[in-house]
């Protein structure tokens, strides 16, 4: 398995360079597979939609677009890609951010009763608590 990059992704979902575009594809196509698949971390994830978001302005349906179009790759892997789905779920929701949905998703899923936050929209969603200072 090869580990991918916040800029591979990027490159791959946005041809904003397109001769990393292309490199970032010919290196997929050649390197990775159903068997050996490149592999999307939660931080890449979270970075990617944080560059599409801040750094390209791009818009919240865009960015969903994107990211769910990472699943339809046979030939990638997503970290825990069942809590990555309830996560864009959420943030497709427009409750929550998407870094917000995950780090509360992946403290359930580890056994952590509920995340404390000061973000009153993440204390909103269950799993969550606000945190009063």
């Amino acid at each position: 398995m090869i580990g991918l990059d916040t800029n591979v992704i990027v490159r791959l979902l946005i041809n904003d360079n397109t001769r990393q575009t292309e490199e970032a594809r010919r290196y997929i196509k050649k390197h990775c597979s159903a068997a050996e698949p490149g592999y999307i971390t939660h931080i890449a994830l979270v970075e990617t939609v944080w560059v599409l978001e801040r750094v390209l302005k791009l818009p919240k349906e865009q960015v969903l677009s994107a990211m769910e179009s990472l699943f339809r790759i046979k030939t990638i892997t997503v970290q825990d890609a069942e809590i990555v789905q309830q996560a864009l779920d959420c943030y497709h929701a427009g409750s929550i951010d998407f870094a917000d949905a995950l780090i509360g998703l992946i403290g359930q899923e580890n056994g952590a009763d509920h995340t404390v936050t000061f973000d009153r929209a993440a204390a909103k969603l269950p799993g969550f608590k606000l945190l009063k200072a």
